[in-house]
């Protein structure tokens, strides 16, 4: 899929892509409305890092979305600080 790889369990999947940097890009996490408040994409999140063994992850948050704020909260949460923006992205990092 577009050379990205994908991490899939019983209860969600992330879409990620390594690059030749050793960082990685997260492209979509999701996890079933009932293990969400349980912190199980942050949980999908570390073992995608530990399997890769990375050394920064990048993520965005598309603006033009209905409630980007709650991704935008939830991804500030798990460590992640702001890196660039525009008027409909802002993208995230976080170093290991």
């Amino acid at each position: 899929m577009y050379d990205r790889d994908v991490l899939i369990d019983e209860h969600g999947f992330i879409v990620y892509k390594i690059y030749e940097d050793n960082s990685l890009y997260i492209h979509a996490i999701y996890v079933e409305k009932d293990k969400r408040k349980e912190g199980y994409g942050r949980y999908l999140e570390q073992k995608v890092i530990n399997k890769e063994n990375v050394s920064s992850v990048y993520c965005y948050v598309d603006l033009t979305t209905s409630n980007p704020e709650l991704s935008l909260k939830s991804i500030l949460m798990g460590g992640y600080t702001i890196h660039a923006s525009d008027q409909e992205k802002i993208v995230l990092r976080k170093d290991i």
